[in-house]
């Protein structure tokens, strides 16, 4: 028999909806010493503030609501990146930036 997994409590749910609004007002400095509270690792310097407020909202959530099980992460592992599939389909070089150069 599959196994359901219940959703959060109401109240913690608003707690994740607080945390992450709170994110949103984080500066750069303020988003990367977030990163190290919850990786426990520096962020990349190169890494712009709007995917370090993502990956942290991702992670906030995924430790409050659960991540994906271990199937579906193997199946996005496999998968490779939208773009990669998109070339390939189409049978573009991807260096040519699909300027109608095909292989």
């Amino acid at each position: 028999m599959p196994r359901v997994k219940v959703g959060p409590a109401l109240q913690d749910r608003k707690t994740l909806d607080v945390e992450i609004a709170r994110l949103r007002d984080l500066d750069v400095g303020e988003l990367r010493t977030r990163w190290h509270t919850v990786f426990r690792r520096r962020a990349a310097l190169h890494l712009p503030r709007h995917v370090l407020f993502r990956v942290l909202a991702y992670r906030l959530q995924a430790i409050q609501l659960g991540d994906l099980d271990g199937e579906s992460q193997r199946i996005l592992d496999r998968s490779g990146s939208p773009e990669d599939s998109c070339h390939s389909a189409c049978n573009i070089d991807p260096l040519s930036r699909g300027i109608g150069v095909q292989n």
